[in-house]
């Protein structure tokens, strides 16, 4: 499948860098008297003056700085955002299309179709554990593979088949969903999958991003209505940093928010070109197509015995638990 992206051309806002103005303030210097003697007594004294910066803080002034900065108001949607799925959705299934950059390499489209409940995670009123399950289709190196992963279950691991083509596609390990094994290929663990997780994310980089900014207010927001993903309207957020500055991660970020729900329809981000002029380079982009929610998923959708999945039975994992997965997807 292949997914168009949205094109947008952006300008480069600069402004002017606004520093705080020192003072000056002096301090006392010691004064030094002579030894009096019969006939005379006199009295010298010295005083040394230095000087110091002393910078002026004025919470309230920072306060407005970053109230009106031009991330606030894509801030400002994000919030609402992550409020409305908290409050609204239990549930889910759509079809996932992931694409991320590993060690410098572009992955190829990863598809996979997930199941995913909520749970305590957004505080949903489910009062489920966060579960997830996700079943590859794509590409062929990787069709077959299934993950499962339920909060505070198997000690907090990952149930994971191989797929694949390979004889090893049956392969089925429980693994730490953070470990080195798990995270081969990936940029997050699927404990962070997820519409609501992706959000939470886009909320703390805007906040650690608007406090590198503050003072330069190099970004530009834009929010283009009447986009498109896969023929679904929505509207576009666009964020676009033109300088690449410390400790800054992305260049141009975009997260598409269908007109309906309201809800992420695809989120991707990009690093700065290689080369002056040249083309923004993809980081990660993730879709949700087929978005269904409150669904009504129960345990049997995050159950190993489900009949529709592939994973070895309890019995049998003893004898696969230290055959190694196959390289994942990015290798």
């Amino acid at each position: 499948m292949l997914l168009a992206i949205l094109s947008c051309r952006f300008s480069l806002v600069c402004a002017q860098e606004k520093s705080n103005q020192p003072t000056d303030s002096n301090t006392q210097s010691s004064t030094q008297s002579s030894t009096q003697s019969s006939t005379q007594s006199s009295t010298q004294s010295s005083t040394q003056s230095s000087t110091q910066k002393v910078f002026k803080v004025d919470p309230s002034s920072e306060s407005q700085q970053l109230a009106d900065h031009p991330l606030q108001k894509a801030l400002q949607i994000a919030h609402q955002v992550a409020d409305r799925i908290g409050r609204e959705i239990n549930d889910y299934t759509c079809d996932l299309v992931m694409r991320e950059r590993i060690r410098g390499r572009l992955s190829n489209i990863y598809l996979a179709k997930m199941k995913l409940r909520c749970g305590d995670d957004v505080n949903a009123s489910s009062g489920e554990p966060f579960s997830v399950y996700l079943h590859f289709v794509a590409p062929a190196k990787v069709k077959g593979r299934e993950v499962l992963y339920i909060e505070n279950q198997n000690d907090g691991k990952m149930l994971a088949r191989n797929g694949g083509e390979s004889n090893l596609k049956d392969v089925t390990i429980l693994m730490e969903p953070d470990s080195k094994r798990a995270m081969r290929g990936r940029h997050y663990p699927v404990t962070e999958v997820g519409i609501s997780n992706i959000v939470k994310r886009l909320i703390e980089e805007a906040q650690h991003s608007m406090q590198i900014d503050r003072e330069r207010r190099e970004c530009e927001v834009r929010i283009i209505e009447n986009a498109k993903i896969e023929g679904r309207p929505c509207r576009c957020i666009q964020v676009v940093f033109p300088q690449e500055r410390e400790n800054l991660k992305f260049h141009l970020v975009r997260i598409f928010l269908d007109n309906e729900t309201d809800f992420p329809l695809r989120y991707s981000a990009y690093s700065w070109p290689l080369e002056k002029g040249g083309p923004p380079r993809l980081i990660e982009e993730y879709t949700f197509l087929n978005f269904r929610m409150n669904v009504g998923l129960s345990d049997i959708d995050f159950d190993r015995e489900n009949p529709d999945y592939d994973f070895y039975s309890s019995g049998e994992d003893a004898s696969v638990a230290e055959i190694n997965l196959q390289s994942a997807p990015g290798n």
